[in-house]
């Protein structure tokens, strides 16, 4: 077991264990087996990834050092990838398809 890992079950705990479940006791064992599975192949996952990009998260930590915000160029750059331009669109007043706002309708004016 490691730092911060639980071996009690895990389906649907609350704080006061008052929560009652819809299932069988051998159902809820099974979800927690199946949940358990996905967490646990999800850190070896993003353990596998930082590994093997190792020198990658030590060169976007050390840049983080000097440069808190770095842009989207100088990350790529970090990271080994072509940077992508992308061209900055200006944001559309209205919806694609929409002919926009309408006048609302003229009042009635009152004879004199």
């Amino acid at each position: 077991m490691h730092v911060g890992q639980r071996s009690g079950p895990i389906f649907l705990e609350t704080i006061d264990s008052s929560l009652q479940r819809d299932c069988s006791e051998d159902t809820a064992k099974e979800i927690d087996r199946e949940v358990r599975k996905i967490l646990d192949d999800a850190y070896a996952d993003a353990k596998r990834i930082l590994t093997d990009h190792r020198d990658q998260l030590d060169g976007v930590a050390t840049e983080l050092l000097v440069v808190e915000n770095p842009d989207a160029a100088a990350f790529a750059k970090l990271i080994g990838r072509p940077v992508e331009v992308v061209e900055k669109k200006e944001p559309a007043l209205t919806p694609p398809g929409d002919a926009g706002p309408t006048a609302p309708p003229a009042l009635p004016v009152a004879s004199a």
